[in-house]
């Protein structure tokens, strides 16, 4: 017999899509981001992380989310692969983002998030 499914509420299983997404793609980079990779991190079927946002809209909050903690690398990636997403990211990280794609180091605050590997103890 299995175990009885564990039900979140609709808001906190949202929440966990958006962080599990931010853990992959910090630790993977913002290409390894997909519903794919989500969903394994939470132990869920792809469908589910589909019904709750479209790839375009978790990229989107996750770059957010990263800008919001600190994880340079995912809105350095951000930034490269679309030049509309600089206005949406505030001045200071965008300023670290920029130093990153032009080789500068890596994380140079430590990652709020503390998932990218990346940042200093």
């Amino acid at each position: 017999m299995t175990a009885p499914r564990e039900r979140f509420d609709p808001a906190d299983r949202g929440e966990q899509i958006i962080e599990a997404a931010l853990v992959v793609a910090c630790r993977n980079g913002l290409d390894a981001l997909c519903t794919r990779a989500v969903a394994e991190r939470l132990g869920v079927a792809r469908s589910l992380v589909s019904h709750y946002y479209s790839m375009g809209t978790l990229r989107d909050l996750v770059v957010m989310r990263a800008a919001s903690v600190g994880c340079v690398r995912v809105v350095a990636q951000a930034i490269a692969g679309d030049e509309t997403m600089a206005p949406r990211i505030e001045d200071r990280m965008y300023n670290r983002a920029i130093g990153y794609l032009l080789g500068g180091k890596q994380c140079p605050e430590r990652c709020k998030a503390n998932t990218c590997g990346r940042s200093k103890k």
